[in-house]
């Protein structure tokens, strides 16, 4: 047999092998349920959502739950889903209250911004947040120690 012959017959066989494979992963799963869904299987409108449990989010290691030394998006999606703000921007750009309950006034001079809280607004360990807190955070933000990655 000659070689060039011997290699067609090698690609005709490999061939084969993808088109077979192929076939095969495009197959039917044959299992039968297609279609079998009833409306009671769907939730009715007066299902009210399920309180409590818990949830698994599947992530890299953060590299700082920080919020002044987050800047990369595994850190700020992490910290958006366990931090809220004074304000929270919703789809359409919507402004929505979070701890404020109304937008600031600005005094005269532009030096001063005054933002009511919400009453009894809670840390998770149950310690009242208060207008301190809120200073504390702004100060925070803008001390140059805290700028960024030391």
């Amino acid at each position: 047999m000659s070689l060039l012959r011997q290699w067609r017959y090698l690609a005709l066989t490999l061939f084969a092998l993808v088109a077979l494979v192929a076939v095969a992963a495009c197959g039917d799963d044959d299992d039968g349920d297609e279609g079998t869904s009833t409306p009671t299987d769907a939730p009715s409108e007066t299902d009210a959502p399920a309180e409590g449990g818990e949830i698994t989010i599947h992530t890299t290691e953060p590299e700082s739950l920080d919020p002044h030394f987050s800047d990369f998006s595994v850190d700020i999606t992490i910290m958006q889903m366990m931090n809220r703000g004074l304000y929270d921007i919703l789809l359409g750009g919507v402004l929505m209250m979070t701890y404020a309950t109304e937008l600031p006034t600005v005094s005269d001079d532009g030096l001063t911004y005054t933002l009511p809280i919400k009453p009894g607004m809670t840390w998770a360990h149950g310690e009242t947040l208060d207008a301190n807190d809120v200073v504390y955070g702004f100060q925070r933000t803008c001390d140059p120690n805290h700028a960024g990655h030391r």
